[in-house]
């Protein structure tokens, strides 16, 4: 039974770090290539899918034995779909006073 609840909360963990970073990566892009290239604004559902897509194409694949309990691991994942979009924004925000 604990294991569904890890996979439920997983699930629930990637499809929200899914929204972040969508939407960090549409705030990124309306911020540094809209005006630069003169493209389009993403939508986040499209910034969504180009998110993944470049992960799905880059992010190689670790076949690796992980120590981790499930519980770590939860955070990993969890600490990582919210700290990495937030320190993107932040970078962004930060290159955006400078220009």
């Amino acid at each position: 039974m604990k294991a569904i609840g890890y996979l439920v909360l997983s699930v629930l963990i990637i499809g929200l770090s899914c929204l972040w970073s969508g939407y960090a990566l549409s705030i990124l892009w309306g911020w540094f290539v809209v005006g630069t290239f003169g493209l389009s604004q993403l939508t986040i559902n499209s910034a969504i899918g180009l998110s993944l897509l470049v992960s799905y194409m880059t992010q190689p694949y670790d076949n690796k034995k992980n120590d981790r309990s499930p519980e770590e691991a939860l955070m990993h994942v969890a600490c990582k779909g919210v700290v990495k979009p937030a320190v993107a924004l932040g970078l962004g925000w930060l290159v955006r006073l400078f220009a």
